[in-house]
């Protein structure tokens, strides 16, 4: 009997589809080698291995070395899902502090900009970007989205 699994539901609770691919094959199977869950996903044995090794930082697979060989295996499920939903609540959590700070900062910004010379403001808003704002990955020296030109 095969049941199929909403990937989508996986990536909802945040793993990415090679994530959900990869654990859903643990899930239907004992413990196997890297080589089936390779051939189970249709996936790259080195895009297996990054992705165990993500899934093993998460707390969602087991590793079983016998010998030489390493056989992996999947957390329980329910494991798992309450595990994604505690992760997801953290990550809340840590955001609602940082959206707290910067709304202190924005409203500072705010306050002291009614009134003030236009040349503060850009100043204030360079500063804001510079702190909050991540430089996009894999182009080295790019301005952030949305970041003020520095020629003004």
């Amino acid at each position: 009997m095969r049941i199929e699994v909403d990937l989508k539901r996986l990536q909802e609770l945040g793993l990415t589809e090679r994530e959900s691919k990869v654990y859903c094959a643990l899930i239907s199977r004992e413990p196997i080698l890297m080589t089936e869950i390779s051939s189970a996903t249709s996936m790259r044995q080195s895009k297996v291995s990054e992705t165990l090794h993500r899934l093993l930082q998460l707390g969602l697979v087991i590793v079983r070395p016998v010998g030489r060989k390493k056989f992996y295996e999947a957390v329980r499920p329910d494991d798992a899902v309450q595990h994604l939903l505690l992760r997801n609540e953290k990550e809340m959590e840590r955001r609602r502090q940082t959206a707290a700070q910067l709304e202190q900062q924005l409203m500072s910004v705010y306050n002291a900009s009614r009134g003030a010379p236009i040349g503060n403001l850009v100043v204030c808003q360079r500063a804001l970007c510079d702190r909050h704002q991540r430089p996009r990955s894999g182009i080295a020296g790019a301005a952030p989205r949305g970041a003020i030109p520095r020629n003004l």
